[in-house]
């Protein structure tokens, strides 16, 4: 069920949550290979490969088969062997993109002489000033009074005993009253510009193509049924590829600490040590020190004998006198979680947190 689509950067991985770590902790030697905690229902698992679940129903039955019997089959002694890679295939589509394409739009589309006869300055773009209405604003007022009295006239009369002068008089009283304020009006004027829009219209792809070569990337092969005690050579396509060949059971010499199944190693050549120009590092998981088959923590199929020693027997567990570290092949050959890669020589430092040691032999 996986999405009908290419992948050209990142590799998709199986949905379990000991794997990734969906609602609770990652397990350190959690493998593809091996779990079964997948998020969802209604799927079957068969290795690799997930589909919708299904029932296996017998068709046909033939109880009488035959088969081929040697008649001294103690004379005739044949090694068929065969290798299993992992991945079986690696598709890695090449694309061919053009650069995203920019398209500057121009907006100003008016000639000078109608700039010109709308009364807009055809050097600026600025147009005629548009003054409103006064407005007038007041902030107070201020009142002053003066008076004025002015003699209109005069009488006199004779009493007999005196005379009586009545005068009249005229008083006038003046007040001013000042009131403060601003005038104001606002004007407006008007600037045509010219304005440039950029539009991205993306980048596009013009073909994609499967590489014919092989990228460069970890391949776990497993050979099974050959001789034993037979040394076995690496090509790929005629070329020699025995120095980038990485067995998993390493024979080393320890340094410092010991090492624990599921922790991360990495592997650094000395600073004084130099390959050419390609100068090797390698990051990868360790499994049980005698793992074989299965999970690495709890194999289904181990070694008993080490391969470079038939008298020395593998423990189960690591200890600052081990002289094999068994190497996870599957992880170092997926690249979905770029945790791991690289390849080995001779030499190099191998470290953890808790230990350190040298690859003495290869």
């Amino acid at each position: 069920m996986r999405p009908t689509h290419f992948t050209t950067e990142v590799d998709m991985l199986i949905g379990s949550r000991s794997l990734i770590g969906i609602g609770t902790t990652s397990a350190n030697s959690a493998s593809t290979a091996d779990v079964t905690d997948i998020i969802g229902s209604g799927y079957r698992r068969t290795g690799q490969l997930i589909t919708t679940d299904y029932i296996d129903r017998l068709s046909i039955q033939q109880n009488f088969a035959t088969r081929v019997e040697n008649v001294t089959p103690y004379l005739v002694v044949t090694y068929t062997g065969n290798i299993v890679l992992f991945p079986t295939s690696d598709i890695w589509i090449d694309q061919v993109r053009l650069a995203p394409q920019r398209i500057e739009v121009d907006d100003y589309t008016q000639t000078r002489l109608q700039l010109e006869s709308s009364g807009y300055d055809a050097q600026t773009g600025l147009g005629p000033i548009r003054w409103g209405s006064w407005a007038t604003t007041w902030t107070g007022s201020s009142a002053t009074s003066s008076s004025r009295t002015v003699q209109t006239g005069s009488s006199s009369r004779n009493t007999g005993r005196a005379i009586v002068t009545t005068n009249s008089f005229n008083t006038t009283t003046t007040t001013t009253t000042t009131r403060t304020g601003n005038s104001t009006r606002a004007g407006s004027r008007l600037r045509v510009s010219e304005t440039t829009e950029t539009i991205n219209e993306g980048d596009r792809v013009v073909s994609s193509d499967v590489i014919p070569f092989m990228r460069s990337r970890n391949i776990e092969f497993t050979g099974r049924r050959f001789k034993p005690r037979t040394r076995l050579y690496g090509f790929f396509d005629g070329t020699d590829v025995n120095r980038f060949i990485i067995p998993k059971l390493i024979e080393i010499r320890m340094i410092s600490g010991s090492f624990t199944s599921g922790q991360i190693v990495q592997g650094r050549m000395p600073s004084s040590v130099t390959s050419g120009v390609a100068i090797p590092t390698i990051s990868f998981r360790v499994a049980n020190s005698n793992h074989k088959y299965g999970p690495i923590s709890a194999p289904t199929d181990i070694f008993t004998t080490s391969p470079y020693d038939e008298n020395y027997t593998i423990p189960t567990q690591y200890s600052s006198s081990s002289i094999i570290l068994n190497l996870d092949t599957r992880s170092l050959a997926e690249s979905n979680q770029s945790l791991y890669r690289g390849w080995i020589r001779t030499g190099m430092r191998l470290r953890t947190n808790t230990g350190e040691a040298e690859n003495n032999k290869m």
